[in-house]
């Protein structure tokens, strides 16, 4: 490592600030052979932001079904705002709200009263789950790739698309390295084929 610093050192000018504490809103904590990263300095601003941090705690990041037609929410630009800032925590160390943040973007442009509910939802679910953090650990055992994916099968009833997420891991029981939720671009449909059996 040392080597490593001296050869950027000779060709870049640069300064060693140590180790990793505090990057984009993210805390690292380093220890031996392992590395622990979470943003709940970055998540309770957002909170207070929103007036959210006094909140009562759900115990899941979303409990019902989007609907497209109702009443307007009025203020599209803090629906916006609060919206883009659970994505970057979304992207960052919580796959655990990838599938509810992918839905509420999708009204960024119209979003309905009950849209911003659902956004004070996940901030609900979010203020009991400040302490969630991803940590890599070294393992003996050696590196696995495993990954898992799924699809709702057109649940949109708008456009019939499905929304697709998956996830990666290196090891079994080890953290997430890799995740996504995202709509497909395609509808998917099944084909019922009638056959004739002979006899």
């Amino acid at each position: 490592m040392c080597d490593t610093k001296s050869m950027l050192n000779e060709k870049f000018k640069m300064k060693d600030l140590g180790k990793l504490s505090h990057f984009l809103g993210i805390d690292f904590e380093q220890g031996n052979n392992f590395v622990k990263m979470n943003q709940k300095r970055y998540l309770c601003k957002v909170l207070e932001r929103f007036q959210m941090y006094n909140c009562k705690p759900r115990a899941t990041p979303s409990e019902q079904k989007l609907e497209c037609s109702g009443e307007e929410f009025g203020d599209v630009k803090k629906y916006g705002e609060a919206v883009g800032s659970l994505i970057y925590a979304m992207m960052c160390i919580r796959p655990d709200i990838c599938w509810i943040i992918t839905k509420l973007s999708q009204y960024l442009s119209k979003p309905l009263c009950e849209h911003w509910t659902a956004v004070k939802h996940v901030m609900r679910y979010l203020r009991g789950t400040l302490d969630y953090e991803l940590c890599y650990s070294k393992c003996d055992a050696g590196v696995a790739l495993t990954g898992y994916s799924d699809a709702d099968w057109a649940s949109c009833v708008q456009d019939r698309r499905s929304i697709t997420g998956y996830c990666f891991s290196l090891t079994k029981a080890g953290p997430v390295i890799s995740w996504k939720s995202r709509k497909q671009p395609t509808v998917a449909y099944c084909r019922l084929v009638k056959q004739s059996i002979s006899r």
